[in-house]
């Protein structure tokens, strides 16, 4: 009986495999988002490493992870603190409208609210397109961007499942080491299960243009 389980084909070892993949992605995220101005390099290693496991080409997970992280740095963070000045701004914004209800009435705290709800849906792409995909800083914000609104309803999914962390630690604080294994992996895992499909679309388009380029090149 157990020898069944304890095969590396079986859903059971798969599954506790995967479990333990997600937990190191996790401590190696936070371990290296300490510093706070490498959330975008963590980010982008994270999701390149899960993207991996997600398609069984995962090897050896801190050495991918960091291969990543050195890769991805410098891009990553201008990302990261461009998107971080955002979302601040957004909290200063929303923390305006509670403390001066009479200046701000409500209706505007829905609007800071919404802003910032479909700039994380784009925020949700940036970090997976950087890790994967080589372009210019613009062209990675459009195309997550793109896909963010062009794949709405993976996209919705995509951002609401980041609540459950929150949710696990407001309403049972006891299970924060439970968030600590896998509050950042789990969510974004989950994410990467979702755009796999249309990352491999891309990954076709890009391959054949990169021939239908190399062509035109032999044949000048």
């Amino acid at each position: 009986m157990f020898k069944k389980y304890l095969n590396p084909d079986s859903r059971i070892y798969h599954f506790f495999e995967t479990a333990w993949n997600l937990i190191l992605v996790n401590l190696l995220t936070l371990l290296c988002s300490i510093p706070i101005i490498t959330v975008g390099a963590s980010l982008s290693a994270m999701y390149d490493v899960l993207l991996r496991i997600r398609r069984k080409e995962e090897g050896v997970i801190h050495r991918g992870f960091f291969a990543s992280f050195r890769r991805n740095f410098v891009q990553a963070t201008i990302l990261w603190v461009m998107f971080a000045l955002v979302f601040l701004s957004f909290a200063v914004d929303y923390r305006f409208t509670v403390l001066y209800p009479e200046t701000f009435p409500v209706p505007v705290r829905y609007v800071v609210i919404t802003a910032a709800f479909l700039v994380f849906m784009v925020f949700l792409y940036v970090f997976p397109l950087q890790s994967h995909f080589e372009n210019s800083i613009f062209m990675t914000i459009r195309n997550a961007a793109i896909l963010s609104f062009s794949k709405i309803f993976r996209t919705i999914p995509m951002a609401l499942v980041w609540v459950i962390p929150w949710a696990i630690l407001n309403f049972s604080f006891p299970l924060m080491p439970l968030v600590l294994m896998l509050g950042i992996s789990f969510p974004a895992y989950v994410g990467v299960c979702l755009y796999d499909k249309t990352f491999r679309l891309l990954e076709e388009n890009q391959s054949a243009a990169e021939m239908e380029i190399k062509m035109e090149t032999e044949n000048e």
